[in-house]
């Protein structure tokens, strides 16, 4: 993605911003990236690893700048951390590689996670 900051071209880069597990179903983790991510990459298990736990499935989310992981349960213990390598942007101009975020286990109801994903698109993005 491309924004115009006093005439000049300034790209933003592709990161996760949350990664938090189902306060209901301890096998679900959203992630969120900074961006819509390219279905192909974003949906291969492979690009994705929880310590503790096995990715079992990847596949988009309520928007497509969230992938929902399918995992082997996540216990109550110390909050594990996710790593991505290979996730590639829509444009595909860019790709996550060995990025990490601590998985929250905090509790996220269903409205909270909606609204959210209904004003992701519409945050301004960060300047570097």
């Amino acid at each position: 993605m491309l924004t115009i900051v006093s005439g000049s071209f300034t790209a933003h880069a592709l990161n996760i911003v949350s990664a938090r597990r189902s306060w209901v179903d301890h096998s679900k983790v959203t992630v969120t990236f900074s961006e819509v991510v390219s279905p192909a990459s974003a949906t291969a298990p492979e690009y994705y690893s929880v310590e503790r736990a096995t990715v079992l499935s990847a596949q988009l989310g309520a928007t497509s700048s969230n992938v929902v992981l399918t995992v082997s349960s996540i216990d109550l213990g110390p909050a594990p951390t996710l790593a991505v390598n290979g996730v590639q942007n829509l444009a595909l101009s860019q790709t996550l590689i060995n990025a990490s975020a601590t998985v929250s286990l905090a509790a996220v109801l269903k409205e909270q996670q909606a609204l959210f994903d209904k004003l992701l698109p519409h945050l301004p993005k960060r300047q570097k």
